[in-house]
């Protein structure tokens, strides 16, 4: 993932631009390379010298480097091979100051540090770890999913949070995954609980649920059983058509954890931690954790969204120990700020619009 980087593309403000009528004839500039001193050859003005590269438009050069160009025209030929810098050396040197004026412009940036990874789906508006949801997900330009997943009785993967069936489908009859086939499962509506509008979500695949992942899109996929998961999970994967960097498995198991690592290293596994207190401490403590990462071999870290043991010192521990470090479950608007400032990769939520939204940064700046 590429997380916690902003690419801010360099250019010119208008408030540090010359205007037209403060330009010199800088047409008639000659741009020199040491190789080109004893063969001069000319060009014209709209023509690099030879390996030089020239910027589009010298009108859009600081005022500064004009000056600097213009002064350096009236020296003698004597000093013909210090006469001007190139265009390459004034471009390293005066790179930063486009980046500066995008930096401290009045104008809007929207920046988005953090991945925000819907918890099973658009959950909070549609009915968890089903297509609806996911879909809806992706409406709400969600960066990542995250189901749940157990093996049926008849060896498929099943998308279900549960070991039973009750919560989500409570007009029908208790089933429990593990003993159930899929077509058994597949009969039971587990959307109507949410809203009679979603009568007809039926409970989805593995493979449905990758099929549903766009193209520069991740998946969180949680193992909520064991080890015997695994070996009917990695061809499922393999063939998902998915890039390995789209795919990341998390899973409260420590066991399990280790054994992705080991049987597919190419993936990225998550070892998934809460806490509970006991006599005013929280457990597992912070140094339980990452002996925890290093012995399971985990990639990262996914913690639940805990103020009172996720603070900086946490989360930079995590990632100084080379792990990343994820939150769950969030669903208000200062707690996803207070996340995405202590720089954690990303933020699942219920609701990945809304805190899209609240996470969108706009500087301003008075004049």
């Amino acid at each position: 993932m590429k997380a916690n980087v902003i690419a801010v593309r360099p250019f010119f403000h208008k408030s540090i631009l010359p205007s037209e009528s403060r330009i010199s004839d800088v047409g008639s500039l000659k741009c020199h390379t040491p190789a080109t001193h004893s063969r001069k050859k000319k060009t014209s003005r709209n023509q690099s010298a030879p390996g030089i590269e020239q910027p589009q438009a010298v009108s859009k050069l600081p005022c500064a480097v004009l000056h600097q160009l213009n002064a350096s025209s009236t020296t003698t030929p004597n000093t013909e091979p210090n006469r001007l810098k190139t265009w390459a050396e004034l471009n390293m040197k005066y790179t930063l100051l486009p980046l500066i004026a995008a930096l401290l412009s009045p104008c809007s940036i929207t920046a988005h540090a953090q991945l925000i990874v819907a918890h099973r789906g658009a959950s909070h508006e549609a009915p968890e770890n089903t297509i609806a949801a996911f879909q809806l997900a992706w409406e709400k330009q969600a960066d990542a999913i995250e189901g749940d997943f157990y093996v049926t009785k008849d060896n498929q993967i099943a998308c279900i949070h549960d070991k039973t069936t009750r919560r989500v489908a409570p007009k029908h009859p208790e089933r429990t995954v593990a003993t159930t086939t899929l077509d058994d499962l597949r009969q039971l509506d587990v959307g109507s609980w949410k809203h009679p509008r979603y009568s007809a979500e039926r409970i989805p695949t593995l493979q449905e649920v990758l099929a549903t992942v766009p193209d520069g899109k991740q998946i969180f996929v949680e193992i909520k059983c064991g080890t015997e998961i695994l070996p009917l999970l990695q061809p499922q994967l393999d063939a998902s058509g998915l890039q390995p960097d789209q795919i990341v498995i998390i899973c409260f198991n420590q066991k399990v954890i280790s054994e992705c690592r080991r049987t597919m290293p190419k993936y990225r596994a998550n070892w998934l931690t809460g806490y509970k207190e006991e006599q005013s401490k929280w457990k597992p403590e912070q140094s339980e954790v990452l002996k925890t990462l290093k012995k399971s071999g985990a990639t990262g870290l996914g913690t639940n969204a805990n103020l009172n043991v996720v603070d900086r010192v946490f989360v930079n521990a995590v990632r100084d120990a080379g792990r990343e470090c994820h939150v769950w479950t969030v669903n208000d608007a200062e707690s996803a700020k207070r996340f995405a400032e202590l720089g954690v990769h990303s933020i699942t939520t219920d609701s990945p619009g809304f805190i899209r939204n609240a996470l969108r940064i706009v500087p301003s700046r008075t004049p």
